[in-house]
């Protein structure tokens, strides 16, 4: 699966949008993921681990098997994206949280990433005030990066 990412680091804190493909039962999705992160050098600056979270949204555009657009929601459910705003679904799904390894060898960057789909959503979290729910895994997968620098 190939996908993509935009990242920005100031510092040692890093946010990154990334953008995958993904299947949902019969129609083919993007997976949005919006994660903040800390970048802290292990190795001096040649290995950094990423520790980071946040939320991500999947989109099942209309196609020519399915005539509507969906979000897929943290519980399982569909919802129609004609009737359900883009913020809305951002609050009913499913944070993420990561581990990972980053090396970056002059513009060249890789990483390995162990990313964890939780069981809670930021509504829930934010409704029950139960940050630490967001540590209930649902589904684990690793992935790697490879980056190259602009700036």
């Amino acid at each position: 699966m190939i996908g993509g990412e935009i990242s920005a680091r100031l510092a040692f804190v890093q946010a990154q949008a990334m953008v995958l493909p993904i299947e949902c039962g019969e129609a083919s999705g993007v997976l949005m993921l919006g994660m903040g992160s800390l970048s802290i050098p292990a190795i001096g600056s040649l290995v950094a681990v990423e520790v980071g979270g946040g939320v991500g949204v999947t989109y099942v555009p209309s196609s020519s098997d399915s005539s509507r657009s969906f979000y897929k929601l943290a519980n399982g459910t569909q919802a129609d994206a004609s009737q359900k705003s883009f913020a809305d679904a951002v609050l009913a799904s499913p944070m993420y949280l990561q581990v990972g390894l980053g090396s970056e060898l002059g513009p060249i960057g890789v990483k390995i990433r162990y990313l964890m789909e939780s069981q809670a959503t930021l509504g829930s979290v934010m409704a029950d005030n139960a940050w630490w729910s967001v540590f209930a895994l649902k589904k684990q997968s690793l992935s790697l990066a490879l980056a190259l620098k602009m700036f």
